[in-house]
């Protein structure tokens, strides 16, 4: 395979790893929905969900969050810490619930639409 089609590729899986990443965050925070959760929690679940797959060194993981804040998906709240400064919780407002929903359904759909095609299953 050449470079170009292996660059390709990579950019492809990097657009889907950020949209799934974005899911996955999103119903994360949810689930801890009461108490709300840090940043370092949910990497933390992040990576324990994805069995590895999303690490919580990854980069784009904070970039992500902050863009869920941005976009009115989720707020942050400052919070008490056992050790040093406070922490920042994040909690999904109900726009962020409505939008994971929706995501979800959109991942569903796409994958029942290409899980049809018999020929692009690699095997």
């Amino acid at each position: 395979m050449s470079s170009e089609i292996t660059n390709w590729i990579d950019k492809e899986r990097n657009q889907l790893l950020n949209s799934a990443t974005r899911l996955i965050l999103l119903a994360i925070i949810d689930q801890n929905r009461e108490s709300g959760v840090h940043g370092y929690s949910i990497a933390t679940e992040l990576e324990a969900q994805t069995r590895g797959e999303i690490s919580k060194s990854t980069a784009s993981f904070y970039a992500i969050l902050r863009r869920l804040v941005n976009d009115k998906l989720v707020i942050s709240k400052e919070g008490d810490s056992l050790k040093g400064p406070p922490r920042k919780y994040y909690f999904l407002t109900q726009e962020g619930k409505m939008a994971m929903k929706a995501l979800y359904r959109n991942w569903q759909h796409y994958f029942a639409i290409i899980s049809e095609f018999d020929n692009i299953k690699g095997e």
